[in-house]
């Protein structure tokens, strides 16, 4: 599995999750929808853990990098890129590579990190 695969599997819902869990805070459920141009039913679905429900390493790795871009004043997609990159090159995202699949030895992989 490539890390773009891997992103949009695993990853895209959790950060999805995540930053409808934080918006929820201060903003209604079609507000949310429309900053992360998404359904209002689909957010529904984060907010009731219905979809993105990870824990383990892909839930803390990807609430520790929402939590670093939620706030910026930067278009949703360009926040999703940047939790990308930082999961990349912190090297969260082969731990969660490992945790997808335990057969893969993910020790002195650099694609992740190389990779767009």
């Amino acid at each position: 599995m490539i890390p773009c695969e891997l992103m949009v599997s695993r990853v895209l819902p959790v950060i999805r999750s995540v930053a409808a869990s934080r918006l929820a805070k201060t903003k209604k459920q079609k507000e949310i929808a429309e900053e992360l141009g998404i359904t209002e039913a689909a957010v529904s679905h984060y907010l009731s853990k219905r979809r993105g429900n990870y824990g383990g390493v892909v839930g803390k790795a990807v609430a520790k990098s929402v939590d670093k871009f939620i706030g910026k004043k930067m278009p949703h997609a360009e926040k999703v890129c940047a939790v990308c990159r930082d999961l990349r090159s912190s090297g969260a995202l082969c731990a969660i590579h490992a945790e997808k699949n335990p057969s893969f030895d993910v020790r002195g992989c650099m694609i992740c990190r190389n990779a767009c």
